[in-house]
């Protein structure tokens, strides 16, 4: 038995060195990296220890014609506070928030929505996401259609200073049906100031 053991060993280590020893393969791709390395950072800080809670709703709530674009009713506010930043020099006077869903995935069919992630069969409410805005007048989805960032502020002064935002269900396909369920969706935010 004791030999069976060594020759099944002799013979998966010289298959695993004929498959890991291949002919060099070459291809022609360059890849750049960039990075700003910076002394400090900010702290950051989201108001309701970054829980947002929306009221209950039914069906009717997602009418016709409300899109991931427009400014409805129902939604909450939350602030986002940076705090403990590195003195500027007068050099930065831009602050972007960068919304992405933890998952890594937005909601299938629409990148300004944030998918839930309960799926239907665990209790989720089908075709329904999270969208955020900006609260300055008009409100504005915080992505593009395309899912990248749009929400960018002039600051000159941005540490110990806060900014408000305002989010809300979302039917995420608007020729889809609602299915009633729990809504839970988790946002990872970045924040880059220069």
């Amino acid at each position: 038995m004791m030999r069976l053991r060594r020759f099944t060993l002799s013979a998966l280590i010289p298959g695993l060195a004929t498959a890991l020893v291949v002919g060099p393969l070459y291809a022609d791709t360059n890849v750049d990296f960039t990075a700003t390395v910076q002394k400090d950072t900010c702290q950051i800080e989201i108001n309701g220890s970054g829980t947002v809670n929306f009221a209950t709703v039914g069906p009717a709530y997602f009418a016709d014609g409300i899109s991931a674009e427009s400014d409805y009713k129902g939604g909450e506010e939350f602030s986002i506070k940076l705090l403990s930043c590195p003195v500027s020099d007068g050099a930065m006077t831009n602050v972007t928030f960068e919304f992405t869903p933890q998952s890594g995935q937005f909601a299938a069919g629409n990148q300004q929505v944030f998918a839930n992630e309960l799926i239907q069969s665990a209790g989720g409410a089908d075709n329904v996401g999270v969208v955020i805005f900006t609260t300055d007048a008009p409100r504005k989805n915080v992505l593009n259609t395309d899912g990248t960032s749009r929400a960018t502020f002039n600051a000159t002064a941005y540490s110990d200073t806060s900014w408000t935002f305002y989010s809300r269900m979302q039917k995420i396909l608007d020729s889809g049906t609602v299915t009633p369920g729990e809504l839970s969706s988790r946002v990872l935010v970045n924040v880059k100031y220069e």
